[in-house]
């Protein structure tokens, strides 16, 4: 990664009632080169101290289900939950509305690419 750095990935959350929340995950500069190469497709972190701002219009897509996208930030927390981790998918500290300051929640990453331009 190199100039302005971008890394991005979508994260699915399944709530209480079964629904899945897709919300767009992004990471500038530094946050973006410090967590480029630990996210991977299809694994499953628990996300906590992410922040939000509303989604620009040209992110909206069909797919996501959100219309603000989580912030990592140097306070963000990522971990990688072990393959046969006890941590649901369904989290309890996961808002009504997603897009909350100091996100917690437990997420199957899809979607990653950097953006690297």
């Amino acid at each position: 990664m190199n100039g302005n750095e971008c890394f991005r990935f979508h994260f699915h959350v399944k709530d209480s009632c079964d629904e899945t929340t897709i919300a767009r995950v992004v990471a500038f500069g530094e946050n973006a080169k410090k967590w480029d190469s630990y996210i991977t497709k299809g694994q499953r972190y628990k996300l906590s101290k992410l922040s939000s701002r509303p989604l620009p219009d040209k992110y909206k897509s069909a797919e996501l289900t959100e219309n603000d996208e989580l912030i990592i930030d140097q306070y963000s927390i990522i971990e990688l939950c072990p393959a046969q981790s006890s941590v649901p998918i369904s989290n309890a500290s996961v808002p009504t509305s997603i897009a909350a300051p100091s996100l917690s929640a437990a997420a199957i990453a899809s979607e990653v690419s950097n953006l690297a331009q």
